[in-house]
């Protein structure tokens, strides 16, 4: 076996090894020579476990065999025996090294008739060396079974060899110092050590020569010339000079006095000095006589062990836990380590006195006593205890007894160490708690998978499985407030002990997880652990909520992307985006605003709100032309909105909201609308979260509407020109009739005019060519403004003007027109609004003037007798002030199915028509078309034979801020 250096000795396991070596020690101490020998083994054998154990000394004389000094065979000495080398164990550690067979000894070795005999299973042997470094025997140990721990047992065994080495020579020694006077001159030139004599007064008068071997010194360099101080060390020789001299002064023999001197080369040297006062027979002290041993190896040894000593005692007080040495008789504590706060008062008291601050020992089998039971069985034992601090509090502990054998066998002291187990209960009750915990996180992340499609059931097996992660599931309620719906078990009710986590949806909180306990209590039913069970249940939930608003946001997505091929038009997709949106934010005031930059207006081809329902509005100011303009998405509270109207940013228009939400729309940089969501009583309706939701759909959105909104547009393109393509063939011949009829009369009455002709027919003549001019003109006008229009080269030139002065203009030129007509008459009553008659207009004077002519000119076209009113008022118009311009005739009427078509250009609600009545069908679609560009809305109401009524509502300003 391989033997470790002393280097790795230290890393054995030290609390058996200083368990056994203080036991060793102790029982060794206070021995010498023969007793020494004798009390060695028995304690080597008894503290291993050895069944045999013996010293032997290599006998000089017999040629490798060895003379046992000690044996002992089963925990008793018996006689010493000599035995041969050869063919043993031994012969490979006498002089060599130490040898380990632990296991088959003694088949290993047939011819050794001891080891059969005796059926040895295991033979450890230590070689004994001398001073000189020379083999002078060994330390065995067998055993009868295999050893558990081989390396403790060489350890220990190992420890004491330099111990046992020097025994043996300072027996060696006595035994030669008793030898008769007549060998004494021959001895002291031979022996080891050195002897010498002094005078009274310390002078050398004789040394041996060993002097000259041990300190460099020559007898003669000593011998009437140095005092025996004179060799001491500088830092000791005051003390010893006291002590020697004491001992001279009384004439006192001295043993064993341990003492260093100085080597001639400076190096210190130890010895054990042994002196006798010479007495003369007078009674008159004549000097001392003595022999110094050269102990420095044994110093050195020594001062070895006590270093391990004191690592040994170092580790023992490195202990984090209470370790005690107790006496089996009267329970006192003889040994205690730093680890126990009292531990300079613990030898003092009874172990439980100290552990249970109690009079009398632990029984019973709440607190079974570990040192009895130790003595009962001689085995070590285990037992868990509650004991008591130095400040009264009870903790659980983990008590380790194990046994200390006396020479007998009989357990004479216990070890004792008890280790804390608070952590130990906590980390239990952790671990229990964790299980629970994953436990109840497992059912409820298949509760949450099972019924990830529904809500209402996803929350209601959730409340049914958290209560089940809690120590008392059966008196734990459990609800869920999630946006605003309550979900809860059948025993939930409000208790004075409650457990709350909130739930998130990203950063905004969307409701929370209560947990109340349902009888009375006088401390917190609830754990630690529990608490932070539901902050992981909540995080756990608020993660899944979040997953599934984010593949709720993928599922939206993809379904307005499906609406945009299956729609029929523009209004049913935001129709389904609004739809949609739904499961994402609050979408119970929603619109989309698509923006016309020609005109500055705003239409809105859907719209859901609870306050107001507009088709179309002027961008000005507003919020939507904010966003529009910023091309940046905003989230506007009351106090933001108060802000920017503040700056003059924005006008609002329409009922004022607690919490508005706007985002553009955009397609390759350029903004064509924006979509809104807003909250009239929520101030905290909205927040970022939501903000980046509607941003992020918004793209998605943009396509789908310009898409859906191209599409429309194609389909009206295809209608428009199937319809221009019917239209063309009446538009020219509603020309070739229009324009021949006044060319006709200008041809032909100018052809009348000659020097022949009277006066009176040239001036009516002249008036005929003029009026048709003018009819000519006015046609060829309103075809340049049809053209100017279709081609988007129309501007508006706002200015400010009374619609009073704009109505009084128009009727003159009416009657004047009227006037050159002698073929009818027809009442023109003008209606002005009796409390709004001065008001002024900001809007294209001019175009709103064509708007009231044409409509105005048409009236009486239509009108075969009876009356035409023109009036105005003022009135609210999806939520805005409007100007309302009316045109009522007594005329043929407009059949119901023809009145949704008689703006188109060049139509009529009958094409006939215009054979009868003339007109080329452009002044209708040129007032419509002027209404659109000045932001206006204009519509009929007619029925055939009585008449008909247009109306034209205009903004009176478009930026004014309406009060609701």
């Amino acid at each position: 076996m391989k033997i470790r250096p002393q280097s790795e000795l230290l890393n054995t396991d030290l609390y058996k090894i200083a368990d056994t070596v203080r036991t060793v020690f102790e029982n060794t101490a206070s021995e010498y020579g023969q007793e020494y020998f004798k009390q060695m083994v028995l304690q080597l054998a008894n503290s291993l476990g050895a069944d045999y154990a013996f010293i032997g000394e290599l006998d000089k004389d017999k040629i490798n065999t060895i003379d046992t000094l000690a044996f002992s065979e089963k925990g008793k000495i018996i006689e010493n025996i000599s035995y041969r080398l050869k063919n043993t164990p031994c012969e490979n550690v006498v002089g060599k090294s130490p040898c380990f067979y632990t296991i088959d000894v003694a088949k290993q070795f047939p011819q050794d008739e001891f080891l059969n005999k005796k059926r040895i299973e295991s033979y450890l042997g230590i070689p004994l060396f001398n001073s000189k470094n020379e083999a002078i025997g060994l330390i065995a140990c067998l055993f009868t079974q295999a050893v558990k721990s081989p390396q403790l047992v060489q350890d220990v065994v190992q420890i004491f060899s330099s111990r046992v080495s020097t025994e043996i020579e300072r027996v060696h020694l006595e035994s030669k110092l008793r030898r008769s006077e007549n060998r004494f001159r021959h001895i002291a030139e031979n022996t080891a050590a050195w002897i010498w004599e002094v005078d009274p007064q310390g002078k050398y008068i004789y040394t041996s020569k060993k002097v000259n071997e041990i300190l460099g010194y020559h007898p003669s360099e000593l011998i009437g010339k140095r005092y025996f101080y004179e060799s001491y060390p500088e830092l000791y020789l005051e003390a010893y000079k006291k002590t020697i001299y004491s001992l001279f002064n009384k004439r006192k023999a001295f043993t064993d006095f341990e003492n260093q001197k100085l080597h001639k080369n400076g190096e210190t040297v130890w010895f054990r000095t042994f002196g006798v006062p010479i007495i003369s027979s007078e009674g008159e002290l004549l000097g001392y006589r003595g022999t110094s041993i050269d102990i420095s190896e044994q110093k050195k040894h020594e001062q070895e062990i006590q270093k391990q000593n004191e690592f040994l005692t170092t580790v023992l007080n490195s202990l984090s836990y209470p370790f005690h040495v107790i006496n089996v008789k009267d329970y006192t504590i003889s040994l205690s380590n730093y680890a126990e706060a009292t531990s300079h008062k613990a030898q003092k008291l009874t172990c439980y006195q100290l552990s249970h601050k109690r009079e009398k020992p632990c029984c019973g089998s709440e607190h079974p006593c570990p040192l009895e039971i130790v003595v009962d069985t001689k085995k070590s034992s285990i037992v868990n205890h509650i004991h008591t601090n130095q400040d009264g509090v009870k903790y659980p502990c983990e008590v380790h007894c194990h046994p200390i054998f006396d020479k007998e066998g009989n357990v004479s002291q216990v070890i004792e160490y008890s280790i804390d187990r608070t952590e130990r209960e906590q980390a239990k009750r952790t671990i229990t708690q964790r299980v629970k915990e994953l436990q109840c996180i497992h059912q409820l992340t298949q509760a949450l998978e099972k019924h990830k499609n529904h809500p209402d059931d996803n929350c209601n097996n959730v409340v049914d499985v958290i209560p089940g992660g809690f120590q008392h599931p059966e008196i734990t309620g459990c609800s869920i407030l999630f946006y605003e719906a309550e979900y809860k078990t059948d025993n939930y009710c409000y208790s004075p002990w409650m457990l709350e986590s909130p739930l998130y949806n990203g950063k905004k909180l969307i409701g929370k997880i209560q947990v109340c306990f349902n009888q009375e209590s006088h401390k917190n039913p609830f754990l630690k652990e529990e608490k932070e069970m539901l902050k992981t249940i909540g995080q756990h939930l608020s993660s899944f909520i979040e997953q599934q608003h984010y593949e709720n946001l993928q599922n939206v997505i993809y379904k307005i992307s499906e609406a945009a091929n299956t729609t029929e038009n523009l209004h049913d997709l935001i129709s389904i985006i609004h739809l949609q949106l739904k499961s994402l934010i609050d979408t119970s005031n929603f619109y989309m605003a698509l923006y016309h930059e020609q005109n500055d207006y705003f239409t809105v081809p859907y719209t859901a709100d609870e306050k107001i329902d507009f088709r179309s509005f002027p961008a000005g100011k507003s919020l939507t032309k904010y966003v529009l303009q910023q091309q940046c998405s905003k989230l506007v509270t009351s106090d933001i909105l108060n802000k920017l109207e503040s700056n003059g940013e924005v006008i609002s228009i329409g009922v004022r909201s607690k919490a508005w939400l706007g985002v553009p729309l955009l397609i390759k940089g350029q903004a064509i609308g924006v979509i809104s969501v807003q909250n009239y009583f929520n101030e905290k309706a909205y927040d970022l979260k939501d903000l980046d939701i509607l941003e992020f759909v918004s793209n998605q959105i943009s396509i789908s509407v310009q898409r859906k909104k191209v599409e429309d547009d194609l389909k009206e393109a295809l209608l428009k020109a199937q319809e221009s393509d019917r239209l063309k063939t009446a538009f020219l011949s509603a020309m070739s009739h229009e324009l021949r009829t006044p060319l006709n009369a200008i041809i032909g009455f100018s052809g009348l005019i000659n020097e022949e002709l009277k006066k009176e027919e040239t001036i009516e003549f002249a008036q005929l060519i003029n009026q048709s001019g003018n009819d000519l003109l006015g046609i060829v006008n309103n075809i340049l403004y049809i053209t100017q229009l279709e081609g988007q080269n129309t501007k508006i030139n706002q200015s400010r003007f009374q619609a009073r002065v704009l109505c009084l203009n128009l009727l003159e030129k009416i009657r004047i027109e009227q006037d050159q007509d002698k073929q009818k008459k027809i009442i023109i009553n003008f209606k002005p609004s009796l409390t709004d008659q001065d008001f002024s207009i900001l809007s294209d004077q001019d175009k709103l003037f064509n708007i009231l002519y044409n409509l105005l000119s048409n009236a009486l076209k239509f009108t075969t007798e009876g009356e035409v009113a023109l009036g105005y008022l003022i009135e609210n118009r999806e939520s805005m002030p409007y100007v309302k311009f009316f045109v009522k005739d007594s005329g043929i009427g407009i059949p119901q199915d023809k009145q949704n078509i008689i703006f188109n250009l060049f139509r009529q609600d009958d094409d006939s028509q215009s054979r009868k009545f003339g007109g080329t069908g452009i002044g209708l679609s040129l007032a419509k078309k002027y209404t659109e560009l000045l932001n206006g809305h204009i519509e009929v109401q007619s029925e055939v034979d009585k008449g008909s009524e247009f109306t034209v509502w205009i903004p009176l300003e478009p930026n004014l801020i309406l009060s609701n």
